[in-house]
Order: structure tokens, then sequence, then C-alpha cells
């Protein structure tokens, strides 16, 4: 019981704690571009409400857990499975068009090469979910993929906006490799071992950013990347 009520707090601390990372690092980009930068479109102003309300999502679902109302979470369910399609359709056009663009915040190898990483996050979240929806029937399970879905896939283009960091490479990796090991350093501490799903979800989402900047450079990639954007 004692861990229950732990990871209880423990899923619905992450989710807000998620949330906060989300509002302060995309609102400081997004009163940017308000303000100094260029117009929105409307793509990108779905794209944001989709992103935003995930996250209120999620926290209304680890919420509900808390409080031992399962049987409306579970009801609601469909409405995150419906908004995370929604969000990977919408996603993935967004990643494009900034690519078509000329969208490359990281300055190094244009827009060609960067557009795997926001493609790569469409993937991530798409088959976290995906395989959540397919295990909930197995709530440590459940949780877990849901946790790495959002911290896997979501969270690290908010983390690199936060001001604190300014952008600086090292620490915006060591706050996400910190997302990251959360989950698996909980488990350790309340269970004992280290859950799978948190430590091999863990390592290959931490492993796919430096494989997808390999990918990037690729002839193969730059002649599907230039197809994609038109």
């Amino acid at each position: 019981m004692q861990i229950a009520q732990a990871e209880r707090r423990f899923y619905t601390g992450m989710a807000v704690l998620s949330l906060v990372v989300v509002l302060i690092g995309f609102g400081r980009s997004y009163d940017a571009r308000l303000t100094a930068g260029p117009p929105m479109t409307p793509l990108v102003y779905v794209h944001a409400a989709l992103f935003v309300g995930w996250m209120l999502f999620f926290v209304s679902q680890t919420s509900l857990v808390a409080a031992r109302r399962t049987p409306v979470h579970r009801q609601l369910g469909w409405v995150g499975a419906a908004l995370a399609l929604a969000m990977v359709v919408v996603g993935a056009m967004t990643a494009i068009a900034a690519a078509r663009r000329g969208h490359d915040p990281m300055h190094q190898d244009g827009p060609l090469a960067f557009l795997v990483i926001p493609l790569g996050d469409v993937v991530i979240f798409a088959v976290c979910v995906t395989a959540a929806v397919l295990r909930r029937g197995q709530p440590v399970v459940h949780k877990r993929l849901m946790l790495l879905a959002t911290i896997g896939a979501l969270l690290p283009a908010a983390i690199g906006r936060l001001p604190i960091l300014g952008g600086r490479v090292p620490a915006v990796v060591v706050v996400i490799l910190l997302f990251l090991a959360a989950g698996p350093v909980f488990d350790k501490l309340t269970r004992g071992r280290i859950h799978r799903v948190g430590l091999w979800g863990g390592i290959l989402v931490f492993a796919s950013v430096p494989l997808r900047i390999a990918i990037g450079k690729t002839a193969v990639w730059q002649s599907f990347a230039s197809w994609l954007i038109g």
C-alpha cells in the first residue's frame, strides 16, 4: 500500500513538473515570437494547443489515479488516444513545415539534417503511447510508458528553451538525463529494482539522439528529407 501511494504521488508530481517545464520553456519562446519573431502560422498554433492539451491531460490522468478515481481515468483514456493521434499527425506536419522554412536551431548541418530530431520525437511518442494503450490492463507497465512518452519525446524541446539553461547543450543534456533517470531511481528506492521500461526505454530514448544526428548527416536522409519538404 505504501508503494502504491508513493507511486501515485510520484507520477502526479512528475506530470505537474513536466507541465511547468513546458509552460516556462515554450511560453518564453512564444512571447519572443509574438514580439520580435516571424508570425506564427495556424499550424503552429494548433501544434501548441495540442501540446499543452496533452500535458494537461497527463496531469489530469495522474491526478485521477492519485485520487483513486480509476474508472474515470479509464473512460478518459480513449480521449487521450485520440489526442495522441492528432499530436503525431500535426507534430510531423509542423516539423516538415519548419524545415521548409529553414528552421535549424542547432545551427550545424542545416534544416534537412535537423528534421530527423523532431520527427524522431514523433516516432518515440507514437511508439510509447501505442504500447501504453496496448498495455492498459497492466498499470505498472502502462504508467511507465506514458511517462516515457511525455518525458522522452515532448520535454527535450521545452528543456532546451528554459531561460535558466540559456541553450547550453551540456546543461540541457544533464537535465534531460535527470528526467529520464527519475523513474528508474524511484523504482530502485521503492521497489528495490529498476523496471525494464524505465531502464531500457530511457537508454534507448537518450541513445537515439546521437544516432539521429548521425543519420541526419547521411545522403540517404538528406534525399528523403528533401522529398518530404517538397
